[in-house]
């Protein structure tokens, strides 16, 4: 349905980006289940579903796209990609060989160890590709299957718990995991001192989970080697502010060892995606149709 035409007063499913209250009171009668077509569901909507005591649904069908924006942010951070790019489109080779630049030469992956915090379908998708480029992957998880850790497919799983201990010799920490209460600043001071100076952060979750000020502190003392990002504190409210809105409360901006995208990890638009949460959307109503659960539920009380 176009945002400006009402949904009509019977409806079962209702699938919309940002339903409003006007339209899940005119449906209440019938509506059974309202579907994000996205994986996360803002605050706001959740707050809504809830008061009204419905069902959330979502898709997962941009996992893919969103798991190899989190290998381009890796590899860019460990290559020097985008700082190599702007220096040498001047003529500038100073980047090249240069150890000073930040520090430390390139990381390089093959071998070293990938910690996914997540093991959902953003996680699975990020330790296969992990896999495949040579590196030892551990997932950790909430609740593992048995209370004790296991292997699946090459991938170690284990509790978010150990999470201190899996960091101390990661290559790449990559954060996966919904942003909830519980994972609010999950990655903080005590985590940056932990990781090795030699590895990356990547957050392609919500910038939430990792605490701002112990990230930026991060980068300008170099404790660690980089990080890439793609979700963030900071976000444009209109269409003007899409044209100057600092992603943070920090100068992330300033810093060298950084390399920042603006939330398209989901690449929104593209035609692979948008005809896989086509084929996905019409699996679910399927599924609802012949009496079955929608297949991704949104748990509003969790928050993932």
């Amino acid at each position: 349905l176009s945002q400006k035409t009402p949904p009509p007063p019977h409806v079962d499913v209702y699938v919309a980006f940002r339903p409003s209250e006007d339209d899940i009171l005119r449906m209440k009668s019938t509506l059974k289940l309202v579907v994000m077509p996205y994986a996360g569901v803002v605050p706001v909507t959740q707050k809504l579903l809830r008061k009204h005591g419905l069902l959330a649904g979502n898709l997962h069908h941009n996992c893919i796209a969103t798991a190899e924006m989190a290998i381009s942010l890796l590899f860019n951070v460990a290559k020097h990609g985008v700082a190599s790019h702007n220096t040498l489109k001047n003529g500038d080779w100073s980047v090249r060989g240069n150890w000073e630049f930040q520090g430390l030469p390139q990381v390089i992956l093959d071998g070293g160890k990938m910690v996914v915090i997540g093991y959902g379908h953003l996680g699975r998708n990020v330790c296969k590709l992990g896999l495949g480029l040579g590196m030892k992957v551990t997932a950790l998880r909430r609740s593992l299957p048995g209370g004790t850790p296991y292997v699946d497919k090459q991938i170690r799983v284990c509790s978010v718990s150990s999470l201190m201990q899996e960091i101390l010799d990661a290559t790449a920490v990559m954060v996966c995991c919904p942003g909830t209460k519980e994972t609010k600043g999950m990655i903080n001071d005590r985590v940056f001192a932990a990781m090795p100076k030699t590895s990356i952060l990547v957050n392609v979750a919500r910038g939430s989970v990792v605490d701002q000020e112990a990230l930026y502190n991060a980068l300008k003392t170099k404790s660690i080697f980089g990080a890439g990002v793609d979700t963030w504190y900071n976000y444009p409210k209109t269409a003007e502010e899409r044209k100057n809105c600092p992603p943070g409360d920090l100068p992330f901006g300033t810093l060298k060892n950084i390399v920042m995208s603006p939330h398209n990890g989901g690449a929104a638009g593209s035609e692979r995606v948008e005809k896989d949460r086509i084929r996905a959307l019409a699996h679910g109503l399927n599924c609802v149709s012949e009496g079955k659960d929608w297949p991704t539920y949104f748990d509003l009380n969790k928050g993932y």
